[in-house]
């Protein structure tokens, strides 16, 4: 019993990195697309409301006013589909849930783990009934970034453990050095 809650704890805090990474992915591309939209818009307003002067400073001579108006309104509209289609922010939340969901699930371990006098089999089946439960409902690690979500775990873990005994060290050189033990 001790050595599943172990290991449920274990991919807990693997799964855990996995969808924090994935949802900061997912909020900074939803976040760069609301801004293209918001800059292209401010860009089609000053286009279409400002005078002739100030049309012709900010495109020059390079192309005329309406057709300006007409790609970046065209280009706004491609993005909204795209922003519509893929739905980044919505995936972040759900990632971010999903995260929240394996969080407390490993603080339940922990937990379980830390008083082993106190372990019963019904608290047993209820962590395994919430980690199967948290599997089934939220939304899946995408299989192809998997092992790449691991490494990324995996050398966070190794960074941590060195910056236990040298806090002062360099992020960037303690990555380098574990790099190049690893590959050498």
């Amino acid at each position: 019993m001790i050595d599943e809650i172990r290991r449920m704890r274990r991919v807990a805090d693997l799964l855990i990195t996995c969808h924090c990474i994935l949802r900061d992915r997912f909020d900074r591309r939803a976040v760069l697309l609301d801004v293209f939209l918001l800059i292209g818009s401010l860009l089609v307003a000053v286009l279409a409301l400002s005078s002739a002067e100030i049309r012709r400073v900010i495109l020059g001579d390079i192309i005329r006013t309406d057709s300006a108006i007409g790609l970046v309104g065209l280009l706004l509209f491609a993005l909204s589909v795209v922003s519509i289609r893929v739905d980044w922010a919505h995936r972040g939340a759900l990632h971010g849930e999903a995260a929240k969901a394996y969080a407390s699930l490993k603080l339940d371990a922990s937990q379980m783990l830390g008083d082993p006098a106190s372990q019963t089999q019904a608290q047993f089946d209820a962590l395994q009934a919430q980690f199967k439960m948290i599997g089934t409902h939220s939304i899946p690690v995408p299989e192809k970034e998997f092992n790449k979500l691991k490494k990324k775990h995996l050398m966070k873990q190794a960074v941590s453990r060195l910056l236990d005994t040298k806090p002062a060290a360099s992020l960037w050189l303690t990555r380098i050095k574990l790099w190049w033990r690893d590959n050498f």
